[in-house]
C-alpha cells in the first residue's frame, strides 16, 4: 500500500501556542493553528466501493476527561459533539455517492471515527538581565548624569547606577488540544480480524491478519473553552478533509 505525501494547512506548534499568547485575542485565533492532514492507498479505486458501515458512537480517548465526568456525558447527549460528528462524516460520504449500512455484514468498508482530547502542559522560563550587560543601562552613564547636574556624590545607586535589572522569572501554561482521527477501513479484512479473534480467545496480536485502510483523516486544534465554536472547527477541519479528497467517491 502506497501512501500518497499529505497536505498541511497549518502547522500546530508549541512554540507557535508560545508566541500567540504574547498578543491580544484579537490579533490570534485558535482556528489559525488548526491541522487537518489525509492520508490514501492511491492504488485502490474509490469508485469500486458502495456501502459503509459506521457504529453510532465516535470513539473518546482522554487523559483528563473520564468516564461519567460532565464534558463525558455531554459529548455523548443526543445532538451533543458525537451525534453532529457522526452527522457530518455521513453527510460528506452521501454526498460522495456511497449508502451507510447497519451492519458490518455486508459492508464494503467502514468508518471509524475516535476522537482524543490531550493535556500539554510546560514552564517558558525567561533570561534575567543584570547589571553591566550588553545594550543595557551601565553604572557610569548613572553616576555621571547625577554628578553633572545636581552636584551630589553618588548616593550608592547614583541615579541609575548601578542598574541591578531584572533576575528573569518563568511562566506556565497549560492547553488542551483536541484530534479527531477517521479511518476508512476495508469490509474484508474487518471481517476477518472479527473472525480470527473469535477463535482466539487469548490472541498474539503479532500474528493477527492484517487491516487494509483505504483512507485517513487527522483534524487537530486546540480546545477554546467554547464548546459551540470548537465544534464548528471540527465541523471545518471534516469538510477540509474531504475537500483534500476529491477522488473519494462513488
Amino acid at each position: 500500500m502506497k501512501i500518497k505525501s499529505f497536505k498541511i494547512i497549518l502547522l500546530l506548534t508549541v512554540m507557535a501556542l508560545a508566541v500567540s499568547s504574547c498578543y491580544k485575542r484579537d490579533t490570534a485565533y485558535y482556528e489559525d493553528y488548526d491541522l487537518t492532514l489525509t492520508y490514501y492507498d492511491n492504488e485502490f479505486d474509490f469508485s469500486s466501493v458502495g456501502t459503509y458501515f459506521m457504529r453510532d458512537s465516535v470513539g473518546f480517548i482522554s487523559d483528563k476527561i473520564k468516564e461519567g465526568d460532565k464534558e463525558y456525558k455531554d459529548f455523548y447527549k443526543k445532538g451533543g459533539p458525537s451525534d453532529q460528528i457522526l452527522k457530518e462524516i455521513a453527510t460528506n460520504l452521501k454526498s460522495r455517492g456511497y449508502q451507510r449500512v447497519d451492519s458490518m455484514n455486508n459492508a464494503d468498508f467502514a468508518m471509524n471515527p475516535v476522537i482524543t482530547f490531550s493535556t500539554n502542559t510546560g514552564t517558558i522560563y525567561y533570561p534575567g538581565y543584570w547589571y553591566g550587560y550588553p545594550g543595557y543601562w551601565g553604572g557610569y552613564w548613572g553616576s555621571y548624569y547625577w554628578k553633572y547636574y545636581y552636584g551630589y556624590p553618588s548616593w550608592g545607586w547614583g541615579g541609575y547606577y548601578p542598574w541591578y535589572g531584572w533576575g528573569g522569572g518563568a511562566s506556565y501554561y497549560e492547553y488542551t488540544t483536541h484530534n479527531l482521527m477517521i479511518e476508512m477501513a476495508d469490509g474484508d479484512s474487518i471481517r476477518n480480524i472479527i473472525t480470527w479473534i473469535d477463535q482466539n480467545p487469548d490472541p498474539d496480536w503479532d500474528e493477527a491478519p492484517q487491516m487494509r485502510y483505504y483512507w485517513q483523516a487527522f483534524i487537530d486544534g486546540i480546545l477554546s473553552g467554547d464548546d459551540s465554536y470548537d465544534m464548528d472547527r471540527i465541523k471545518n477541519g471534516i469538510e477540509e478533509a474531504f475537500k483534500q479528497s476529491e477522488y473519494l467517491k462513488k
